[in-house]
C-alpha cells in the first residue's frame, strides 16, 4: 500500500492517512516515526494531536486525541464522544462516520468508544486486530462489566462454605480498578475488611486469570485495559444488617 503524504508549512513530508491498518504497517516497518504523523480528524478537519493528549483511556477524557474504532477509521476522540453523545440522544444508531459500521458491545449494547491510538511501538503491536480483519468487540462494556463481576463476586462469597453464616446478609464486595472503587450493593455506615475464604480466593484467582488471557488477546477489543489488575475485598457492612431488620 503506498503511503500517504503530504508537506506541512514548514516544508516537511507528513503522514497524513486517517486508517489504522497502514498506520500500524508504516510504524512496524519503520517507513514512518510517530514524529511523521499529521492526521486531520475526518469530523472536524483539524489536526488530532498525537503526544499532548493524556493517557487516559476513559470515555470522559475529552481530548482531541486519535482514537481507533474497531473497523480502523479514526477520528479526534472529543469529536467521536460528540458524536456518540448526539445519536445517543435522538434515539439513533451509533456507527462509524466513515464506514457506517456498527461496533456496539455484543451483549449489553452499549457504544464502543473506540482505543486511543498507540503511542510507542509495543502499544502498536499489542493493538488488536479490527473487526473487518477478523477483530471481535467484547460482550460488555466498561460499567456493565464491573457491576456482572460484582453481582457473581457477592453471589460467590454468600454461598461460600467458609464464609460466616452471621455475616451473610451484611457482606459487601468491592473491586478497585483505575483507582475507582465500586460496590457490590449500596453501602452505609463504616466497613470493615475481611479475610476472604479460600474458596472465594479460588474464584478471584480464576478471573483475574480469565481476563489476562482476554486481555492479551490480538483479536478482541475489551472495554479497557488492566483489568486483570483489579482488586477485589471483602468487607462487613453493619448498615445493610440494621437495614434488613427495620
Amino acid at each position: 500500500m503506498s503511503v500517504s503524504h503530504t508537506t506541512n508549512d514548514q516544508g516537511a513530508s507528513k503522514y497524513t492517512e486517517t486508517f489504522w491498518p497502514p498506520i500500524r504497517s508504516a510504524l512496524m516497518s519503520r517507513e514512518v516515526t510517530f514524529s511523521d504523523l499529521e492526521l486531520q480528524c475526518p469530523i472536524c478537519y483539524t489536526n488530532m494531536p498525537i503526544f499532548s493528549y493524556p493517557a487516559s483511556d476513559e470515555k470522559n477524557d475529552y481530548g482531541h486525541g486519535p482514537i481507533v474504532y474497531p473497523c480502523g477509521h479514526m477520528f479526534g476522540r472529543s469529536c467521536f464522544v460528540n458524536n456518540v453523545t448526539y445519536n445517543t440522544n435522538t434515539g439513533l444508531d451509533v456507527s462509524c462516520p466513515v464506514c457506517r459500521g456498527k461496533f456496539n458491545y455484543t451483549k449489553c449494547k452499549h457504544p464502543h468508544y473506540g482505543f486511543k491510538m498507540p503511542r510507542d511501538m509495543k502499544g502498536v503491536e499489542d493493538f488488536p486486530t479490527i473487526v473487518p480483519q477478523g477483530g471481535v468487540v467484547f460482550e460488555l462494556c466498561h460499567q456493565c462489566l464491573i457491576e456482572a463481576t460484582l453481582k457473581t463476586a457477592g453471589e460467590k462469597l454468600r454461598a461460600d462454605p467458609g464464609f460466616p453464616e452471621d455475616l451473610r446478609h451484611c457482606a459487601t464486595v468491592s473491586i478497585t480498578v483505575n483507582g475507582q472503587t465500586y460496590y457490590s450493593q449500596d453501602t452505609k455506615g463504616e466497613l470493615v475488611d475481611l479475610e476472604a475464604p479460600e474458596g472465594f480466593k479460588s474464584y478471584v484467582a480464576g478471573l483475574k486469570a480469565g481476563l489476562a488471557f482476554y486481555e492479551d488477546s490480538e483479536i478482541l477489543w475489551m472495554p479497557g485495559k488492566r483489568l486483570q489488575d483489579m482488586e477485589i475485598k471483602c468487607h462487613n457492612c453493619p448498615g445493610l444488617q440494621s437495614e434488613e431488620h427495620e
